[in-house]
């Protein structure tokens, strides 16, 4: 899913009763040139334009925040079915955003002003009757 200026990439696992865990979330400035998971080893590669290649593990509590020049690094978040739900329904007003950290993109995810529509303006207020 594009985010803003990012790739964000997140699996959720339906547990009915227990309600859904969420297995990863990873979140890169640039989409990388090549992407993929071995569940085997539990590990993802991303390739970058650039020649630079990171493996690293997902991980279930943390956002992973893949800098194309760094790498990967974890970023302490709380990665819940509500937050997946926050990423899709603020994604229509991320268009015009540019995440430079993992910290910003979650910080911004959370603010109420994130929840704006695809003209990038906030939901009008209902009107009272009367």
């Amino acid at each position: 899913m594009n985010y803003g200026n990012l790739r964000i990439n997140y699996s959720i696992n339906e547990r009915r009763i227990l309600g859904p865990k969420v297995e990863w979330l990873i979140a890169t400035p640039v989409m990388p040139k090549n992407q993929t998971y071995r569940g085997d080893t539990n590990q993802w590669t991303f390739a970058f334009e650039s020649g630079k290649e990171f493996s690293f593990s997902p991980d279930s509590k943390n956002l992973i925040w893949v800098d194309p020049a760094s790498g990967p690094k974890k970023v302490t978040s709380d990665l819940t079915g509500d937050l997946i739900q926050r990423i899709d329904k603020t994604q229509p007003g991320a268009n015009s955003k540019s995440f430079s950290s993992g910290q910003e993109f979650l910080a911004w995810v959370v603010e109420p002003n994130a929840e704006q529509g695809a003209d990038g303006k906030p939901p009008e207020a209902p009107q009272s009757p009367c």
